[in-house]
């Protein structure tokens, strides 16, 4: 019979390797998945990176060179403790706003890409012209839709904090 402390391990585990996957399958490395999941799990909330590589059992190579692209991306940010010399990480506040709006920029940018596309591009040229218009109205819709969507959910958030 497995033990609830046991159960509750393995379910974190899990969970932690979850993350792993599904941040892989959208373009980061497992191993930076792995650490985000863990930092959003993790009691305390900030970790140094040793700490960080015995949890999830990964090389402390791996866990620098990730936390560094992470720290990039938005996801988690450095912090430092009262009495500590090590950098310690978290995932902050804001963090998925900081990753939304990385998206917004890039967004923006290939809707930007995708109009110089269109403006080069000979009039007697449909199928790729049709293929640029479309990458232009699909990134302008996000870029017009985007925003609100932010703003409704912090106005929720606010809302329910009252």
């Amino acid at each position: 019979m497995t033990d609830t402390s046991e159960s509750s391990a393995n379910d974190i585990n899990q969970f932690i390797e979850n993350i792993g996957l599904v941040l892989e399958s959208a373009g980061l490395t497992r191993a930076a998945g792995r650490i985000f999941g863990y930092l959003l799990v993790c009691d305390p909330p900030e970790q140094h990176a040793q700490a960080i590589s015995h949890s999830i059992s990964a090389s402390t190579g791996s866990v620098s060179t990730n936390l560094r692209l992470l720290v990039q991306l938005g996801f988690v940010e450095k912090t430092a403790l009262p009495g500590d010399r090590r950098t310690s990480y978290r995932v902050g506040p804001g963090a998925w706003d900081s990753v939304m709006e990385d998206q917004l920029r890039a967004t923006i940018a290939l809707r930007e890409v995708a109009e110089t596309g269109l403006q080069i591009l000979p009039d007697h040229a449909p199928g790729r012209r049709e293929r640029l218009q479309e990458a232009v109205d699909f990134f302008s819709f996000l870029e017009e839709n985007f925003p609100p969507l932010f703003q409704r959910y912090h106005d929720e958030k606010g809302k329910n904090q009252t």
